[in-house]
């Protein structure tokens, strides 16, 4: 936290690629989902374009650069500035949202809320382009939940959620005019959970 603030105040821009990282812990043990831990984002950038913002680079230079060009599996040492997997299809896919619904992969509750947007997701995050209140009430219905404790695999006593088991395959229903009551009733649950 202190090396965040002290690169925001060093260069205001640097906000611009700073992000809050994200994962199934922040979900599963705060009502508030606050992020604790934050990462330097550079996208698909190039380096000579990342280059534009030094001390993130000296940064990752420092912190990041030795580590991923010893790695032989997924890291490209080519490009040891960006993600090994940048889930591009997911941000690409999200980007005219506000926010996003996700869940824990691995909890003892079936677990979703929304989160904004502008975040790196953890892999523990199953992360889907929803930002309405329907389908958080969908998701979130007991319906929903013995669906994914029938479909998907349990880790030790908690449910290991896999969305290829048990989103892809979920019925969901046509919404029509239930789909007002259901927006409600997501909206009421989710504030309520909020506070």
């Amino acid at each position: 936290m202190e090396e965040m603030r002290h690169l925001l105040e060093s260069d205001p821009a640097n906000k611009d690629r700073i992000f809050p990282y994200i994962g199934g812990e922040e979900v599963n043990d705060s009502p508030t989902h606050h992020a604790t831990r934050f990462i330097i984002n550079f996208g698909s950038l190039p380096e000579s374009e990342a280059r534009k913002w030094p001390l993130l680079m000296e940064t990752l230079e420092n912190k990041v650069k030795v580590f991923r060009q010893s790695k032989k599996s997924i890291v490209n040492p080519e490009r040891w500035w960006m993600f090994a997997r940048p889930a591009s299809d997911l941000y690409q896919s999200i980007v005219d949202l506000k926010q996003v619904l996700v869940c824990p992969i691995i909890s003892n509750k079936l677990n979703f809320t929304f989160l904004p947007t502008r975040m790196v997701y953890s892999h523990k995050l199953a992360v889907f382009a929803f930002e309405t209140c329907d389908a958080f009430a969908l998701l979130q219905s007991q319906v929903h939940a013995c669906w994914a404790w029938q479909f998907s695999s349990t880790m030790k006593d908690d449910l290991n959620y896999s969305p290829s088991d048990c989103f892809c395959t979920f019925p969901f229903p046509t919404m029509g005019e239930q789909g007002i009551a259901l927006e409600k009733a997501g909206m009421q649950l989710f504030d309520y959970r909020s506070c």
